[in-house]
């Protein structure tokens, strides 16, 4: 009858001939084989003698592995051929993911909702998605918003100051992008921060840039060149962006002025996120339950801290007396019987409004500027909107 022993060392002589251990082996001689043809004699004994190194080495490292599992067989419970080496080889060579080209290749429409951003990152990282557990990927937190912390605080200023802000990438001045996706993506926040690097980086440098509305900005020369630029910080005109691209709403704690500013460009939206923004490097704002707050809190954040009012911040133009868009590049106005272009929006008075264009005839390509109640829409002009939508100065 077959004893203890008889039985492992049946075992380990089996595991010998696992097909993982042959694969790393033929592999090995498969790659010299494929390059002896270049080699000179010498060379071809010397690897040679190295793949044979190899697998000695390898099959050392199994019969080591294997007698210290043995060890307390009865325990262990031996567990099927080959389960053992074949869990430990995975360890020891692990199968790296393909890398990942074409981030953001297609058209903008594709990635333009946060739920369509959030699949498409989580298709396209798939192979690199890890749980919280893994990789503490929604963190490490940086600290409180303390610059809002200062003096006597009442129960919900105490609140707030118990909101953190998540520790966010610099790689390439792209703190902005991280924070944005970090908030909207529950994909982005699963991966490791080489691969948040790269997809930000991507969104910055590849997509960004297809965003229809940069063309709404009175800013969009100073955006389209500093999307494209490493290094280079992004500014409230690229948030204005984001949120007219995306639909949502973004409250930012600004931390050198202990202010709030409010970017409020859905109004029938009841989610804000959050951002903290010192000296131009932004990182998400997280609440004891998530990344979102209501327009009631939002109000109640309005009523308690101090709000930043600056004159960089416009509404967009309306034709007079509707709420019908005027976006430079796109309306086509009608003064006489003659089309023109709006290729400028011009501004002035406190608060700023919109009281004159710089227009371009389509006939003769004649520019001019005139006063905003003097133009016309064109049959089918621009369409509707609810949204309040707000600009930077150039």
């Amino acid at each position: 009858m077959a004893t203890e022993a008889d039985f492992i060392q049946e075992y380990v002589s089996s595991l010998s001939k696992t097909k993982i251990c042959q694969e790393h082996i033929a592999k090995a001689r498969a790659n010299w084989a494929a390059k002896k043809s270049k080699a000179n004699t010498t060379k071809k004994n010397t690897n040679t003698k190295k793949v044979e190194n190899h697998a000695v080495a390898l099959n050392a490292d199994r019969e080591k592995f294997l007698a210290k599992a043995t060890q307390n067989a009865k325990a262990l419970g031996l567990p099927e051929k080959e389960t053992a080496w074949a869990q430990e080889m995975e360890k020891r060579f692990p199968e790296k993911p393909k890398a990942v080209t074409g981030l953001f290749s297609g058209p903008a429409v594709l990635y333009t909702t946060v739920e369509k951003l959030d699949a498409y990152i989580g298709e396209k990282m798939k192979d690199y998605l890890k749980t919280e557990a893994e990789t503490g990927v929604e963190g490490p937190v940086s600290d409180t918003i303390s610059a809002f912390c200062e003096g006597d605080l009442n129960d919900f200023k105490k609140e707030v100051c118990s909101w953190t802000r998540m520790k966010t990438s610099g790689n390439q001045f792209d703190c902005l992008i991280h924070s944005f996706l970090t908030m909207v993506s529950p994909n982005f926040r699963r991966l490791p921060s080489e691969q948040k690097n790269k997809v930000a980086d991507a969104f910055r440098r590849t997509l960004f840039l297809k965003f229809p509305a940069i063309e709404t900005q009175s800013d969009k020369k100073g955006i389209k060149k500093r999307i494209p630029a490493k290094y280079v910080f992004l500014t409230d005109s690229e948030i204005q962006v984001l949120t007219a691209t995306y639909k949502v709403n973004l409250i930012v704690f600004e931390q050198e002025n202990s202010t709030i500013t409010a970017f409020d460009t859905v109004k029938d939206s009841n989610t804000f996120y959050m951002l903290s923004n010192r000296a131009l490097h932004y990182e998400a704002v997280k609440k004891k339950d998530g990344y979102t707050l209501t327009r009631d809190l939002m109000n109640l954040l309005l009523e308690q801290f101090p709000q930043k009012f600056t004159g960089d911040v416009k509404p967009i133009c309306k034709f007079p007396g509707t709420d019908v868009d005027i976006i430079a590049g796109e309306t086509v106005v009608k003064i006489g019987d003659e089309a023109f272009a709006v290729t400028e929006l011009l501004y002035d008075g406190d608060p700023p409004t919109c009281n004159k264009l710089k227009v371009k005839s389509l006939e003769t390509d004649e520019e001019q500027t005139v006063d905003i109640g003097s133009v016309a829409q064109m049959t089918g002009g621009r369409r509707k909107t609810r949204r309040s939508r707000r600009r930077t100065k150039a």
